[in-house]
């Protein structure tokens, strides 16, 4: 159900979208930590192929971002700030970084010039927000720019 929402084409309308994981979090986790067997994974990919040509018909102008960080830097902060119900088991980070990547690499989403990768392994979360707005920047359109324009004018106003 959430993955259809996601690509209904009144979902596209609003030009300020965020998704997060989506189908790739599905066909990822499935298999790794739900004993989803080959068949079922098998499944999963093609069900993702599906919603990545739904998402680039209905919403050209995506970009896929990869938000990753050394297996190391992983853990320390597995460590420093457990979750309650923690997905990756410490055993499988480079496992499931490695699965990220393909994912990443194979997507049909963001191309071309429309795909990102963001290394918080030694950035701060300042440092890793000025990045991304460094990059996302030449894919921004004419009418992202005027709104932005408008936005900092009228704060400026107020």
């Amino acid at each position: 159900y959430l993955l259809t929402y996601h690509v209904q084409p009144t979902f596209f309308i609003d030009p300020h979208y965020l998704v997060i994981g989506m189908h790739i979090d599905d066909e990822i986790y499935g298999p790794a930590y739900k004993g989803y067997g080959e068949d079922a994974a098998k499944g999963l990919r093609g069900m993702s192929r599906y919603f990545e040509n739904q998402i680039v018909m209905k919403g050209p102008d995506t970009v896929l971002v990869l938000v990753k960080a050394s297996p190391e830097v992983i853990r320390r902060r597995m460590k420093e700030s457990p979750h309650e119900h923690p997905i990756i088991r410490e055993e499988a980070v480079e496992h499931i970084l490695g699965r990220f990547e393909e994912a990443f690499d194979r997507s049909i989403i963001g191309v071309p010039g429309r795909k990102l990768t963001l290394d918080t392994s030694t950035a701060s979360v300042e440092e890793t927000l000025a990045e991304f707005v460094r990059k996302i920047e030449p894919t921004l359109s004419d009418v992202d720019r005027l709104r932005i324009l408008m936005h900092r004018t009228l704060s400026a106003e107020a």
